[in-house]
């Protein structure tokens, strides 16, 4: 089986979806902003590098999009940290599509 989609940093990414999915009906550029602990405008610009709307909602995201969103928050040094190494992993699973909680 080929990997759904590759990212960098595979806990960074479930952070963006999970801070996507945290508040209902609600922005991208909210949504982030608050489970990101990052400016409404700092989240606008990470939609923007990532070719995404800020007014679209975190349900119609495809996974792509959310890891170029992943990826755009990394490379602006806004998005969120992982601990640990950071190293490359692919999202292969079902499950990755519906990130669980931090433990």
């Amino acid at each position: 089986d080929r990997p759904r989609v590759a990212t960098p940093d595979e806990a960074a990414l479930f952070r963006v979806v999970r801070a996507a999915f945290a508040q209902r009906r609600k922005m991208l550029r909210n949504t982030l902003a608050a489970g990101l602990a990052i400016a409404p405008p700092e989240a606008e610009r990470a939609c923007a590098a990532a070719g995404l709307d800020p007014r679209r909602r975190g349900e119609t995201l495809s996974l792509e999009e959310f890891a170029a969103l992943a990826a755009a928050l990394a490379h602006t040094g806004l998005g969120p940290r992982a601990s640990g190494t950071g190293s490359r992993r692919d999202v292969t699973t079902p499950d990755a599509r519906r990130p669980t909680p931090d433990r």
